[in-house]
């Protein structure tokens, strides 16, 4: 029997869970890091601040499974600009999955959720980064209307902001 996946909207109580969930969807790269750049992307990863921060800047999603979330994504509405996104633009941050869940579409369900409510919204433009050692996300991006927009370093690695234009 498969486990079923349930949609909502996170609530303050999944904080210590999305803390978590960072940590372990994001450790598949930490073979692909030097040591200096894992410990520091797993510093922001395992930083409750930060995750409490993106929790209440926007709006979270999170995919359950027998009461554990399993998926999460942040979307961040326009006007909370940073050196990567513009003032103008609403993005989305932090999209994982549980190792054990991914390929089951997860990540998808939840980018789609955050385009619907920046339609609903009014937003104009959505964006994201990205990175080359995340290949999944990269494809799944494209093929949900992403364009790559500019390209800069981060951890010793080429990322990308993504653009959606909505309106």
């Amino acid at each position: 029997m498969k486990t079923q996946l349930i949609y909502r909207l996170g609530e303050e109580r999944d904080i210590p869970q999305l803390n978590e969930l960072g940590q372990l969807s994001y450790g598949e790269f930490k073979t692909v890091l030097t040591q200096e750049n894992w410990n520091k992307l797993n510093g922001h990863l395992s930083n409750v601040e930060e995750t409490k921060s993106a929790f209440y800047s926007g709006t979270t999603y999170i995919c359950e499974a027998e009461d554990q979330v399993v998926g999460m994504i942040y979307l961040i509405p326009n006007g909370n600009p940073t050196e990567l996104y513009d003032k103008a633009w609403s993005y989305i941050r932090f999209l994982g999955v549980h190792p054990e869940y991914q390929g089951r579409g997860i990540a998808r369900q939840l980018t789609n959720l955050c385009l619907l409510e920046a339609r609903k919204t009014g937003e104009k433009t959505i964006a994201l980064h990205t990175s080359e050692m995340m290949v999944k996300a990269q494809n799944l991006y494209a093929s949900l209307g992403f364009v790559k927009h500019w390209e800069f370093e981060q951890f010793g690695k080429r990322y990308w902001i993504f653009l959606k234009s909505l309106g």
